[in-house]
């Protein structure tokens, strides 16, 4: 049961799936990829498998970052969280906060989000399913 497990989770977790991304860290976590496509019942099966994974005392292969697991636990998620996830943004942040308020507004800074364009989800080749 713990191969039928790894192997699953390694085909989700894998890049060219679409669902995962691999984050800017040493941990080599995985993190949802933003995308306009509705995968709520895609992550739903993904949490169901992994929770039942657990449940039955299995070791899988997955590394989430620990931001995403206070996420899950309705945990507060601050700027600390943000090192595990992209730490150079983190370095950056911390950085602009150590400034005086006024030496941050002589930057003359604006600050922009914007979602990355998602790479258009498609399903595994048939191939991987056997």
């Amino acid at each position: 049961m713990q191969e039928f497990f790894q192997l699953v989770f390694r085909e989700l977790f894998d890049a060219s799936y679409g669902m995962f991304v691999g984050v800017d860290a040493p941990s080599r976590a995985h993190w949802p990829r933003a995308s306009d496509i509705d995968m709520r019942t895609e992550f739903q099966l993904v949490g169901t498998m992994l929770g039942l994974a657990v449940y039955n005392g299995h070791t899988l292969g997955v590394a989430l970052p620990p931001a995403l697991w206070r996420k899950l636990l309705r945990a507060p998620v601050g700027l600390a969280d943000l090192a595990g996830v992209q730490p150079e943004v983190h370095r950056s942040l911390a950085r602009l906060l150590a400034l005086p308020a006024a030496a941050v507004a002589d930057l003359g800074l604006v600050f922009q989000a914007r979602p990355r364009a998602p790479a258009a989800w498609r399903p595994p080749p048939a191939a991987k399913l056997r």
